[in-house]
């Protein structure tokens, strides 16, 4: 390389890499403090098909009917995990709560898509609605003026501004 490249103090890739190191320490680090709480509860949904994350949470996120979500709700009860969230309504196609456990700091976020809706018709009402289009002016008949330079003879001695 030249000598004379100055060379700049950050390097942005190597600060991005750094702290993409940084993070995964760090989660590896919470994992390693939690995950002989953890793993059984974690086989016991690997089992029923879902495949856990860890964030600030260990997240459970999952699409499937009824009876796949009571089955994961029945492994957090089991495992002493409760929730303060509601009940999934009927007719809900997605439902999420937070699972928290009195000997671990780490909640289970679980966020669950119903894999088994339908679209229903359940009626017809009639709306009154504005309708729009686009009009434009016509340009056609629009000629464009011919732009003339001419030089000056005389040198501007002033700034006019």
């Amino acid at each position: 390389m030249n000598a004379d490249i100055e060379t700049l103090a950050a390097d942005p890739i190597e600060l991005a890499l750094a702290e993409s190191a940084l993070a995964l320490a760090k989660s590896r680090a919470k994992w390693n403090s939690i995950k002989d709480f953890y793993r059984p509860i974690i086989n016991a949904v690997q089992r029923l098909g879902l495949e856990p994350t860890l964030s600030n949470e260990v997240d459970l996120r999952f699409a499937g009917d009824a009876q796949k979500l009571a089955a994961v709700v029945r492994v957090l009860r089991t495992a002493g995990f409760t929730t303060t969230a509601e009940r999934p309504k009927q007719g809900d196609t997605t439902w999420h709560a937070y699972y928290e456990h009195p000997n671990c700091a780490t909640r289970v976020w679980l966020y669950f898509t119903s894999s088994v809706c339908k679209r229903v018709k359940v009626g017809t009402k009639m709306v009154e609605q504005d309708v729009y289009e686009t009009r434009c002016d016509d340009i056609s008949g629009i000629e464009t003026p011919v732009l003339t330079i001419v030089p000056s003879a005389q040198p501007i001695e002033e700034i006019p501004f």
